[in-house]
């Protein structure tokens, strides 16, 4: 299918590119096609054909030597077809005249490539040909490769006798001392565990740091550790491994194998020293490991063991480990079964650690007993294990499931160690796994889908703001509205008591286990989930009993966050936790004094991290079977220093210390990284920043602050309008609904504050891009009882012109606009409703109302920005477009 779409792209581009290098690349696209042709079924006469006339073309575009590009990619496709027909000398004699080609500067120029760096891969690649040639040229290759498939088809007796002969018939090159290896892991294969070590022996004796070596000292180690738990043995073979690697390496060529052994070597050494209680053979081992590995992953779990050896205590749990011993006392003499059980754990936590699943999980189902097994006797548990190593074997089973993704049946896992020996010491970690992914299966059952926010944020509210265009869509019914509304509660509702699954055990971990390093995650995990949940609470219900729970529910968070900062004040959670309590002090408690102060220390957080760039305080180093948690770094940060001193600005403002805002509003708009919250260039802060200072018109009316009775209620509204000024709609949105709703703390709203309220949540929602949602609230307004108020006017006048942007309905939007001119003439508004008016009738050819309109604007109007052109133009137009309808 790929060489069919292949041909269909190349006949395209013949037909729309006539150019020379165009036509010789094509060229070499007919010789790639030959090329296939040849590999699909070798043996035959024709396929030799086909690869030479590959050969002829490519030879001809050599011969024709056209300056371009394509020349030398010629050159490299002609040298491994030369290859393919074992015409090794001549693919030689090609790819150093490519190479002498793109090192000549001549060509350069000729080619019109600016510099050398333009021909750079095609250089290395045919260098790298170039160097590949001496294993083509290699004697016994295709034999080895033939053995190869046999034993990757696991005919292991045919593969025997393949790597045999190539031992007997090259016994000179780097095939023999490979076939010898693979022939150990055929022996394997066959199940002749005994016979493959005793090869793999055998193969090493008369050259310890000969080629492929390395390999069959790890087989051997695996084998002894993982088969037969025989700790002394496999302690053998470390060291012999190690000083060989030694020679090996510093050998002038180096020996085969050795390199890409290095890692794995390293590791079964580290491994060896860190069961048999050699702590600083150990700690060296998995250095070195650490330093060749380029994984960032594994070099950080390295971490891990490396912390491990240096403590001393090994990398399983005290309490799992035989007799209380550093070691495991294997090293001295006879292993008892408990010995053997801890060797056992401590190997499947190595290989967990760095990454080694399937070895992890076998020597904890070896442990615990593997129910799957087919084997009766694999099923049971290994004779002599503790009540504690059985119940830790069940938590690794666990681990790997974690580390595999398969939540559900890993959370299985830890819950049946817990339940198996409830009083392990490792078990901090047990509740800390069983709580996340408790709230990470919740999120991905119940979660919903995030929404891609739009590059540039709508202009927020101000009373001349221009409304946003809105894309026409089908509208909703009212009855879908609530429908859809409902849905999401419910959603909502379903997540978070999902999710709330998790606090008993946040709250078990940090009781049981105040000394772990996991308590700092946990409390901070469970303030934030209480802080959701605290989002659902009915704070929005009337009652008495209803505002006691919705109280409650926020002081718990409240507490739980504050009792965390007390704890771990320079945690990088710390600003998080600072940021929601100072959400909490100014929206929900409405406590512009407690803000205040957390604000500061919000800030402290911010500033000292800010100050001292690049040395954030380290992540704990945790036990090896812990699962490494990545913290956040500075950049990951910015939006909490962002939220930090946003909010402490914010508090300042409310409490009339204006200097004091915009000093921090100006250290918030360093840390703005949002385009959401940019507007024409103006970011969210500079926003603030005017309305502080003065410079810009705030949001809140004069009259409406007058008329508030409530300071909470006052501040409510005032801390909303700031959010909609300074694009964030969902905040503001969110505030409102709940100000409108006269839940905990404030009280009902009167109908002066409910028309207010009406007018804004409208929108909140339109600059979410909710038209449909806005209009319902912004319809509202048209209640006779709203009419009196200043705000209800200016809201019909933005469903008339959001109506117009979204419709296109001009009858639907005028209507709108006449009741602003005509019911509220001395309103700010009442200008543009009235032009508005007459320009939509004009364009409607409505030429009677549209000059009705025009002369009442003149008569009300005759100084505005408008004036003379209703004068000179539009009102001529209107007249003339009656007098023509009268014709």
């Amino acid at each position: 299918r790929g060489q069919a779409k292949a041909r269909q792209l190349w006949k395209q581009i013949e037909r729309v590119d006539t150019s020379n290098v165009t036509k010789v690349r094509l060229k070499i696209a007919q010789a790639l096609e030959l090329e296939a042709a040849a590999s699909a079924s070798s043996g035959q006469a024709s396929d030799s054909a086909k690869r030479n006339q590959a050969i002829a073309l490519l030879e001809q575009i050599l011969k024709d030597r056209q300056n371009s590009t394509a020349t030398p990619e010629a050159g490299i496709d002609l040298a491994r077809l030369y290859v393919q027909a074992r015409r090794f000398d001549d693919a030689e004699k090609t790819l150093k005249f490519v190479i002498d080609l793109l090192g000549d500067k001549r060509t350069l120029i000729r080619m019109e490539l600016p510099d050398e760096a333009m021909v750079q891969p095609q250089v290395k690649a045919a260098k790298a040909a170039l160097a590949r040639l001496k294993y083509e040229r290699d004697a016994g290759r295709e034999e080895f490769e033939a053995a190869e498939k046999l034993r990757k088809q696991e005919k292991w007796l045919p593969a025997v006798r393949a790597y045999q002969a190539i031992v007997k018939d090259f016994a000179d090159t780097d095939y023999a001392p490979r076939s010898e290896l693979h022939i150990g892991d055929c022996l394997l294969g066959l199940g002749r565990e005994s016979q493959a070590v005793a090869h793999w022996k055998k193969f090493i004796e008369p050259k310890p740091a000969g080629p492929w070596r390395a390999q069959a000292y790890i087989r051997i180690i695996d084998y002894c550790l993982e088969e037969q738990l025989d700790l002394p043995e496999a302690g053998k073979y470390a060291q012999l491994a190690q000083s060989s690697l030694a020679v090996a390496l510093r050998s002038p060529k180096g020996e085969a194998g050795w390199q890409a052994a290095a890692f794995d070597v390293h590791l079964r050494v580290g491994l060896v020293s860190l069961v048999t209680g050699k702590s600083d053979d150990a700690v060296a081992a998995f250095a070195r490991a650490k330093a060749i590995t380029d994984n960032k992953t594994t070099a950080e779990r390295l971490d891990a063991l490396i912390a491990a050896a240096k403590s001393g205590q090994g990398v399983i749990p005290e309490d799992c480990r035989a007799s209380g011993r550093r070691g495991h006392g294997v090293a001295a003499g006879e292993a008892g079964p408990s010995d053997k059980a801890a060797l056992a754990l401590s190997m499947g936590v190595i290989h967990l650690v760095v990454g080694r699943l399937d070895n992890a999980e076998a020597f904890f189902c070896r442990v615990a007993g593997d129910p799957t097994s087919k084997d009766v006797r694999s099923r049971r548990p290994m004779p002599g294990a503790t009540r504690a190593q059985l119940a830790f074997a069940t938590f690794g089973r666990g681990a790997v499931l974690h580390a595999h993704r398969k939540e559900s049946e890993a959370k299985e896992a830890f819950l049946a160690s817990l339940k198996a020996f409830g009083d392990g010491s490792w078990h901090d970690e047990t509740l800390y796994r069983v709580a996340t992914i408790t709230q990470d299966l919740a999120s991905a059952k119940f979660g919903s889908a995030s929404l891609t926010a739009s590059a540039k944020a709508p202009e927020p509210a101000s009373p001349s703001a221009k409304p946003p265009a809105v894309s026409k869509a089908e509208p909703l019914t009212t009855k879908q509205r609530e429908a859809a509304a409902k849905a999401e509660e419910e959603r909502l509702a379903t997540l978070l008591k999902a999710k709330g699954e998790a606090l008993p055990y946040w709250q078990e971990l940090m009781k049981r286990y105040p000394k772990s390093p996991r308590v700092e995650q946990a409390m901070y995990n469970a303030g934030v989930l209480l802080c959701e949940l605290a989002e659902v609470a009915p704070s929005g219900e009337q009652g008495r009993t209803a505002a006691a729970r919705a109280e409650k529910a926020w002081k718990d968070a409240a507490f739980m966050l504050n009792r965390f900062c007390e704890f771990y004040p320079k945690s990088l959670w710390a600003g998080d936790a600072y940021v929601r309590q100072v959400s909490m002090a100014t929206g929900r408690m409405f406590d512009l004094d407690l803000a205040s102060t957390i604000a500061q220390q919000a800030v402290g957080w911010a500033k000292d991290i800010t100050e001292g760039r690049g040395s954030l305080p380290e992540a704990p180093l945790l036990p090896a079977w812990c699962l490494v948690e990545r913290y956040p770094t500075y950049a990951s940060l910015r939006p909490t220093f962002y939220d930090c001193y946003q909010w402490a600005g914010l508090v300042a403002h409310l409490r009339q210390q204006q200097d004091q805002a915009v000093a921090f509003c100006r250290q918030a708009d360093r840390f703005d990284d949002s385009l959401r919250s940019r507007s024409g260039g103006e970011t969210a802060m500079a926003r603030m920043i005017a309305v502080v200072q003065g410079a810009r018109d705030a949001l809140t009316p004069e009259e409406l602050l007058d008329a508030l009775k409530d300071d909470k209620q006052k501040t409510g509204i005032l801390l909303a309008d700031l959010s909609l000024m300074t694009f964030d709609p969902e905040r503001a949105g969110e505030l409102y609904e709940r100000l409108l709703s006269g839940g905990w703390p404030f009280p009902r709203p009167t109908p002066e504050v409910e028309s207010y309220l009406f007018l804004r949540i409208g929108q909140a929602l339109e600059f979410q891009r909710k038209h449909d949602e806005a209009m319902t609230y912004l319809k509202r307004l048209y209640d006779p009882k709203y009419a009196k108020y200043p705000w209800t006017a200016d809201g019909i006048f933005r469903i008339g012109t959001w109506a117009y942007n979204a419709t296109q309905d001009p009858d639907d939007a005028m209507k709108h606009w006449e009741y602003v001119f005509k019911r509220n003439p001395k309103h700010p508004e009442a200008e543009r409703s009235l032009f508005y008016y007459g320009l939509t009738a004009m364009r409607t050819k409505e030429y009677r109302k549209a000059a009705e309109a025009f002369t009442e604007y003149l008569n009300r109007y005759p100084d505005s920005r408008w004036t003379k052109r209703v004068e000179t133009e539009l009102l001529p137009q209107a007249q003339k477009g009656i007098k023509e309808n009268r014709g």
